[in-house]
């Protein structure tokens, strides 16, 4: 069975690697095989890439990790019952949100 037979409407990939930089030529065969599936490409995107990657893919659609390390005092918050360190050491990067749009934007491609 298909995707689309399935009922997947969207697909998020690096393009089976680890980067989506290194995936491009996999990116770009999914982009045309893909139908009325959605493609959302994610791995490594950011500011310095993200132009680049939606002209050579022609995806339309991209994930990133919006975060940076949080800094402050306060332990984190355990995110396991065993309190083994996992916390919130994250939060959102306003800088690298909109280093994505704003090289978007000024390409021309949102």
């Amino acid at each position: 069975a298909t995707c689309r037979q399935l009922g997947v409407q969207r697909v998020l990939t690096s393009g089976a690697t680890t980067l989506a930089m290194d995936g491009l030529g996999m990116l770009s065969r999914m982009v045309c095989e893909a139908g009325e599936v959605r493609l959302a490409a994610a791995g490594g995107i950011g500011p310095g890439n993200v132009v680049y990657l939606v002209e050579a893919t022609g995806v339309k659609e991209v994930h990133f990790a919006a975060q940076r390390p949080l800094k402050g005092d306060a332990p984190a918050v355990s995110m396991s019952s065993t309190n083994d360190g996992s916390g919130f050491s994250t939060c959102p990067d306003e800088e690298k949100i909109a280093g994505v749009l704003s090289a978007l934007h000024q390409s021309g491609l949102r």
